[in-house]
């Protein structure tokens, strides 16, 4: 992994059950209609973003809760960005696509950084911070980034990276106040079976700092397309004919959106609509801009003259645009709900775990735990995955869940799964050769999963010597008398790994 360092926020944004809750309550009706699913390809989401931090930052972060990197099909990036193509790098529940500068370790310093935005910001529509999008795009204060997922993550954050200053070489967080939200896409099936189904896109308020009060508001407008043919990431582009400009659909004109208290107004942006007849994909272009109108003072509630017509002076500097999509395939019957098979694959200490326990009906799923216990560190998400990091080792956990699918179907399931020790080399010495002599050693592991992989990843074996990785036998004959420190790993079947320094002397 690259020069990063990350400390797990509480600050995790909008929780897509909340967000789903208050969009689609609207739309309970169609549970009592056949089970109808709609297949969604993917989501798509390309933005400007202006480093309004107040210092310079050294790399991006985005945070996709709910996938795994096997759903990341496109990055922007490679040679129209300073900080090149991203890192794709899995966590207990998602994933983290990671822009990041290199760190020149002799003169101690990153040698690539995004400068502060100016004071006033000209709009770009969205696809313009890159090299070849706009003529002073090193110096502008603003980054492009995209990624093209083929799941629909449950939560989206954005984060600025800037210099630890406590670990030379090492990025960190500089919080979660990046004001360009992407929605998250839901797809419904029409409570009409017959018609097409209901494209919905719910867009969450940036949260709020302060428990009890309401964050910082901001101005959205929204313009919206639809195309008989999916898109590729690389056609949300300004200048590209698939995306929604100044002069198509005005979906919204303007809209307040800011996050606060439960029952908060302008918590989220719900749009929806029946998709046309023939239509697979449907793109939405957001364009932000800083609320600058009077706040409540006890708890920062904005207080705009109209919530739909701002006055100039309410609208601040141009914050960035976001241009998602989702494409479709064809509506179809959705398979029967059905728990998945058991035992689990076996899990490790240490190493991110990922098992299906529920397939078919329509996510999101409501799981309940109905007896027993899930193994310490993992835990079920919405989309019916048993997910985590496993803390503790554990010969065999029974459990029981309930699942009810978004339609109302219902099923329950037992589930058994182990948990090992994480890989560790259990050869502690090795034996000393001689010059001339066959040498034959075997290093040893245990615990983890096997089979393991062997791998010299300090000093050099002495002339003579090889190391087989598939069994870790040292042979040969050696050459050269001598001592050499040698650094040996062994990796496991699920990327587990272990090292040992050891010294092999040669008489």
């Amino acid at each position: 992994m690259g020069p990063f360092r990350f400390t797990p926020s509480s600050r995790r944004g909008l929780s897509f059950s909340w967000v789903m809750h208050v969009a689609v309550v609207a739309l309970l009706a169609i549970a009592i209609q056949p089970a109808l699913a709609q297949t969604q390809y993917g989501t798509l989401s390309n933005f400007d973003v202006f480093n309004d931090t107040g210092q310079e930052t050294h790399g991006f972060e985005i945070e996709l809760d709910g996938i795994s990197s096997a759903d990341v099909t496109y990055t922007f990036g490679g040679t129209y960005l300073r900080y090149g193509t991203p890192t794709v790098t899995e966590f207990a529940g998602g994933v983290y696509v990671r822009y990041q500068s290199p760190y020149d370790p002799v003169n101690h310093v990153f040698t690539q950084a995004t400068p502060m935005a100016p004071a006033v910001i000209t709009p770009t529509n969205g696809h313009a911070c890159f090299a070849g999008g706009t003529g002073n795009y090193l110096t502008a204060g603003c980054e492009h980034f995209g990624v093209g997922i083929t799941g629909n993550p449950t939560n989206t954050v954005y984060r600025w990276l800037v210099a630890d200053p406590a670990n030379p070489g090492q990025l960190m967080p500089l919080g979660t106040k990046v004001s360009i939200p992407a929605p998250v896409w839901n797809v419904v099936p029409n409570i009409d079976p017959v018609l097409a189904p209901v494209v919905q896109a719910v867009l969450p308020a940036e949260p709020a700092e302060v428990e009890g009060q309401y964050g910082e508001a901001q101005w959205v407008k929204v313009f919206v397309t639809e195309l008989p043919d999916p898109v590729d990431l690389h056609h949300l582009v300004t200048d590209d004919p698939v995306v929604p400009q100044d002069g198509a659909e005005t979906e919204v004109e303007w809209v307040l959106l800011q996050a606060g208290p439960d029952g908060a107004p302008h918590a989220v942006l719900v749009n929806e609509k029946e998709v046309g007849e023939g239509n697979e994909a449907v793109i939405r272009r957001y364009e932000f801009y800083a609320y600058t109108g009077p706040y409540k003072p006890e708890d920062h509630e904005a207080k705009p003259v109209s919530d739909s017509n701002p006055l100039p002076e309410e609208i601040g500097n141009y914050l960035g645009a976001q241009m998602a999509a989702v494409n479709l395939g064809p509506v179809v019957p959705a398979g029967p709900l059905t728990i998945g098979p058991s035992p689990l694959a076996t899990g490790e200490i240490g190493v991110l775990y990922d098992a299906a326990l529920v397939t078919g009906g329509v996510s999101a799923y409501t799981i309940t735990l109905t007896k027993g216990a899930l193994p310490a560190g993992l835990s079920v998400d919405p989309n019916g995955h048993l997910l985590g990091t496993p803390v503790l080792p554990a010969k065999l956990v029974h459990f029981t869940i309930e699942v009810t699918d978004s339609l109302g179907a219902s099923v329950t399931g037992t589930f058994k799964v182990k948990t090992v020790k994480a890989v560790e080399i259990h050869t502690a010495r090795l034996k000393a050769g001689k010059i001339g002599k066959a040498y034959k050693m075997t290093l040893s592991a245990g615990h983890g999963v096997t089979p393991y992989t062997w791998a010299l990843t300090a000093g050099i074996l002495p002339d003579g010597l090889s190391l087989d990785p598939a069994t870790g036998k040292i042979s040969g004959e050696p050459t050269t008398a001598g001592s050499a420190a040698l650094t040996f790993q062994a990796t496991d079947s699920l990327g587990s790994q272990a090292q040992e320094d050891l010294t092999l002397t040669i008489n």
